[in-house]
């Protein structure tokens, strides 16, 4: 105290709390502070129908005095003790052992008796108050198993688990976490998965709202389904109102916990990522805050992340996503986009498709096979003709440089078919094209490779062959519209 008084405002060191109950037996008090480990620096009798215990709180300030008597006050209620919530203020008077009260003498029970300290006492009340399941042996559930969650996605994924979708830029991910959205609300076929149907709600994390909903209903006409429970997809536009995961967790949970929702989207999650994605401690954190989504939501979630900086054709599907190996070892499945080269035969003029390989990590389920699908917007489809699996991933060393040498044969092999049109229309040997060729582009080629050009413009019909051997000769082959560019030129 300060000297000046014997109130609350006098107090300057806030070291002890009383816990006192007059509805009790004074053995049960003594017994029950006993049990519950409390902090005491002296247990007295009073001289009536209580016990006084003096409680090191040990508090800083007067604020965290009333939060930690509070506490303290909550925890002896929750085991029994009714207390008397007038001696809460820390300037509370007690009993001086030694006097008598009547004809009763007060005296002191004991001191120093439970945990040393309030932190020790917090970190005692944590371990005997968790929540954790007790251990069950095999034969307790032998012929009784527990049900399985049932499939959210056929062969993918339980309801309740988790999913990460990973994959580069322009692969489309959050318009197929869309069309995964509308297939489980309309309890539709994804990427070839038959879906359950039930609510499900996508935080938004990225596109504003107006793009988002104009984004879902192209997404629906696309896809051709008639609109039977636009109700059950719910949307929690957060763009520009995104908050580490550990604050939008409580918030979440208290918003769609009498929802019903089977599947919860985030997307993007580095929008909401607490720490650094390269520290497996960080991102352990992290994720368990999806399982707190899990279990006290009964929903599945799922979320996307992005591909590591780099050629990813040369790794595994798991190691693809950027960061801590812990993303992809965390989840109960993963689904992993790679981009692989265009077919010719799908090329279409005028529209930009691209194609990929889906790949699985799944623990479940057995793994399964790759699938190969095309996005073209707005939706991905299946290759249902098989022509990408013979393809190249796009970043494939190999592929780029076969990619470029066509790309520069197709060029050369243009500029020869000009030279040829225009310089060789009565007949030539080998040497003497293969000169001109090289003067006119001041380039080297050797006469094997102007044989091999010549060739293949024979092959269309714009060339012609006489002679054999050493007596070979080359002539163009013109139409009408190549003597009037020529005349022109």
């Amino acid at each position: 105290m300060d000297g000046q008084g014997a109130g609350n405002k006098n107090v300057t060191d806030y070291r002890y709390a009383l816990v006192e109950s007059d509805s009790m037996e004074l053995s049960e008090q003594v017994e029950l502070i006993k049990r519950m480990q409390l902090p005491v620096a002296v247990l007295m009798y009073s001289g009536g129908k209580s016990v006084h215990a003096i409680v090191k709180i040990e508090a800083r300030s007067a604020v965290e005095y009333s939060q930690r008597v509070k506490q303290l006050y909550k925890v002896c209620a929750d085991n029994g003790m009714t207390i008397d919530t007038q001696n809460k203020n820390p300037a509370r008077l007690s009993r001086m052992p030694g006097c008598e009260r009547g004809n009763r003498k007060q005296y002191i029970i004991d001191t120093d008796i439970g945990q040393p300290s309030w932190t020790d006492w917090m970190d005692f009340v944590e371990e005997e108050a968790d929540d954790l399941p007790e251990f069950e042996t095999l034969e307790s559930v032998w012929n009784n198993m527990p049900p399985l969650a049932p499939e959210l996605i056929e062969g993918v994924l339980r309801q309740g688990h988790k999913m990460l979708i990973a994959g580069p830029s322009k692969a489309g991910k959050s318009y197929s976490m869309v069309e995964l959205a509308i297939c489980i609300a309309e309890g539709k076929k994804w990427l070839g998965h038959q879906c359950a149907q039930g609510k499900v709600l996508y935080i938004n994390l990225e596109i504003d709202r107006p793009s988002f909903f104009d984004r879902m209903k192209k997404v629906y006409e696309a896809f051709e389904y008639k609109p039977k429970h636009l109700g059950d997809l719910e949307v929690w536009n957060l763009r520009g109102r995104a908050m580490p995961m550990s604050r939008l967790t409580p918030k979440l949970i208290k918003r769609a916990k009498e929802k019903g929702f089977i599947a919860i989207i985030i997307d993007p999650i580095y929008k909401v990522q607490d720490g650094d994605e390269n520290s497996a401690a960080e991102v352990a954190r992290f994720c368990n805050e999806f399982d707190k989504i899990c279990t006290e939501l009964h929903a599945s979630l799922i979320y996307v992340h992005h591909h590591s900086k780099g050629n990813q054709s040369g790794k595994k599907a798991m190691d693809r996503a950027s960061g801590s190996g812990v993303w992809m070892r965390d989840v109960d499945a993963s689904i992993d986009f790679l981009e692989y080269t265009l077919p010719e035969e799908l090329e279409v003029e005028d529209k930009d498709i691209t194609a990929w390989k889906v790949e699985y990590t799944i623990r479940e389920f057995p793994n399964r096979k790759p699938i190969y699908i095309l996005f073209d917007y707005p939706i991905h489809v299946l290759d249902t003709d098989h022509l990408i699996e013979e393809s190249k991933p796009a970043d494939d060393p190999q592929q780029k440089g076969a990619d470029a040498m066509k790309d520069k044969r197709s060029k050369n092999i243009r500029n020869f078919e000009k030279f040829f049109s225009f310089e060789c229309s009565t007949w030539k040997r080998i040497g003497e094209i293969t000169e001109s060729y090289n003067s006119a582009y001041n380039t080297n080629f050797t006469q094997r490779t102007v044989r091999g050009w010549i060739k293949e413009l024979i092959k269309d019909g714009k060339g012609e062959r006489q002679g054999e051997a050493q007596e070979t000769k080359y002539r163009a082959v013109y139409d009408t519209d190549h003597y009037t560019e020529k005349a022109e030129i």
